[in-house]
């Protein structure tokens, strides 16, 4: 059925489901005790394995892709 779906690492999908979320880069570094250029870092691998220039692309590529479940 379609293009082969994207593997993310753990943090990637921690990263991506925060996003999902609303929550803005600065915000998933205070949850996850990191630093905003370690989120950003792993938000531009996100976009890389989805091949898109945007987030919110990668997002709606995710869920159609079913990477993510939106409840």
């Amino acid at each position: 059925m379609g293009a082969p779906t994207v593997q993310l690492t753990a943090k990637e999908m921690e990263v991506l489901q925060w996003a999902a979320l609303g929550k803005s880069a600065w915000e998933i570094s205070r949850i996850q005790e990191r630093t905003e250029a370690a989120v950003n870092f792993h938000m531009g691998n996100i976009r890389r394995k989805f091949g898109v220039n945007s987030l919110r692309a990668a997002l709606i590529k995710a869920i159609e892709q079913r990477v993510i479940l939106l409840e």
